[in-house]
């Protein structure tokens, strides 16, 4: 399931780091509350995308990544 918690933690994430993040990143951070799924960091992405939070792209070996935009939570 994707919270609101979730997303803002991610969010902050990619803000706090001033790069593009991938689910790599989300789920080698370090915090216990943030060790998600590839398919579930993804699924945060684009939902962070959708609600105008940021941007995906992939890099040059197809890795999606997200980059964070603006004030979200």
């Amino acid at each position: 399931m994707i919270t609101d918690t979730l997303l803002v933690s991610i969010h902050r994430m990619a803000t706090r780091l001033n790069r593009p993040i991938s689910w790599h990143d989300v789920s080698n951070h370090g915090s216990r509350s943030l060790l998600i799924s590839e398919q579930r960091a993804k699924a945060c992405f684009h939902t962070l995308e959708m609600l105008g939070a940021g941007s995906v792209t992939t890099d040059g070996r197809g890795t999606l990544q997200f980059c964070a935009l603006g004030q979200f939570g």
